[in-house]
Parts: structure tokens; C-alpha cells; sequence
């Protein structure tokens, strides 16, 4: 995915960009990383292999790495019918709320749902 961005990326945006590779199951994972005023996780949460590591997940990400008033913004396939079958890697729209709220989210919103796919807004 790296080498696809730096393909497609505009020579000032590489300049601004820093490319990090980390896995969320070790607990430093987030010790390169700095504060976000936006963070985007597109189609990645179901890499933690059980969904049972959403909550924990989501919980650093509003803890440690945004700041105050900032945007969390998580797309991932859904557990449904009509989308993904394997209940233990992907959530049902009512496991990702729950999820995002006990980790701490007060204020949620579904901004997409397409294809089997959901986008959920977060601060």
C-alpha cells in the first residue's frame, strides 16, 4: 500500500507525507506516531483477526493519538447478510457503535453505507 500511495501521490504531497508500518496487536504500534486532528481507518480494523480487539483498539486511537475535538473517521466491511459472513473478523453496525462507544466516542454518525461497507463518523 505504501509504494501504490508514493505511485500516486503529487511530489509536494510526498513531501508532507511519513509512512509508518506497525501492527496493532503490539502495544507500541502507536509510539512513532504523533497527535491527529483526523485520523482515517479505511477497510483495516478487521486486520486485528477477531473482532473482540475493536474496542481496545478504538480506545487508543481516542486516548493517544487525537487531539481534542478531532475526527475519528473508520470505514470497514460489515457483518451482514448481504456483505461479509465471517462473524468473527467483522462487525454488524450495531457491533461497531457499541464498540465505538465504550471506548470513549460520545458523538457517532453513519456518514456512508455502500456495498457492504459503512463509514462511521466519530469525535
Amino acid at each position: 500500500m505504501h509504494d501504490l500511495s508514493r505511485n500516486r501521490l503529487l511530489a509536494n504531497e510526498l513531501q508532507r507525507t511519513r509512512y509508518v508500518v506497525g501492527d496493532f496487536k503490539q502495544p507500541d504500534w502507536v509510539d512513532p506516531l504523533t497527535r491527529y486532528d483526523v485520523i482515517i481507518m479505511h477497510q483495516a480494523l478487521h486486520e486485528l483477526r477477531h473482532k473482540a480487539y475493536a474496542m481496545d483498539f478504538h480506545h487508543i486511537v481516542k486516548t493517544t493519538l487525537l487531539n481534542p475535538n478531532a475526527t475519528y473517521l473508520l470505514c470497514d466491511h460489515l457483518f451482514a447478510e448481504s456483505a461479509m459472513t465471517n462473524n468473527e473478523l467483522y462487525m454488524s453496525k450495531q457491533e461497531h457503535l457499541v464498540s465505538l462507544q465504550q471506548a470513549g466516542f460520545t458523538q457517532i454518525e453513519i456518514s456512508l453505507e455502500i456495498k457492504g461497507l459503512c463509514v462511521f463518523k466519530c469525535h
